[in-house]
């Protein structure tokens, strides 16, 4: 999901074994009842969202097979999603993360594989995803966090080592300096 001030958004997902591409609302200040917002490009799970408080976009994803497609919404306006552009490859499983300048992509499970690259998008024109840099593992399946300078990316599955991570990457969203190990979650 991703959110502004005033709402939050939940993009995609599943009643197995149907995806869905509803995207709901909730008013943060009524707590009010989720609502239908509209509707993503594609039906699809386990993608990635983020926002910059304005614009909320959704890429990648499980639609039956891995997803690279990325949608924009205006998130003050009701209505359905319009693909903006594509990941570097289909992935679904990775996480988002933004800051008012980009938006950026962590990890995911490839069609053979994990990633531990960091894709980025600008929100003053939204298009393709390009490389940032690199996570200090690849992994997919993990939770994101962000404030204007700085990234977290935390936990995640590895499909080629068959484990969960307990590891903390730190990622500088100003530079494109490949992220830093910052610790681990508790056990």
């Amino acid at each position: 999901g991703s959110c502004s001030l005033v709402r939050a958004l939940y993009s995609g997902g599943e009643t197995y074994p149907t995806k869905h591409n509803r995207i709901s609302y909730q008013d943060v200040a009524s707590n009010s009842l989720l609502g239908d917002f509209g509707d993503l490009t594609v039906a699809r799970t386990y993608s990635g969202s983020a926002s910059n408080g304005v614009l909320s976009i959704t890429g990648g994803g499980d639609s039956g097979s891995k997803s690279d497609v990325i949608d924009k919404v205006f998130i003050a306006t009701l209505g359905n999603a319009t693909d903006v552009g594509d990941l570097s490859e289909a992935l679904s499983g990775m996480c988002a993360m933004a800051n008012s300048t980009k938006a950026f992509f962590c990890g995911g499970d490839a069609a053979s594989t994990n990633l531990d690259t960091i894709q980025t998008c600008t929100w003053a024109s939204l298009s393709n995803a390009a490389d940032h840099s690199d996570l200090v593992a690849a992994r997919a399946y993990a939770q994101a966090a962000s404030n204007s300078t700085h990234g977290l990316y935390f936990g995640g599955y590895n499909d080629n080592a068959g484990t969960w991570l307990a590891a903390i990457d730190r990622i500088d969203l100003t530079t494109s300096a490949d992220a830093t190990d910052w610790g681990d979650l508790a056990a």
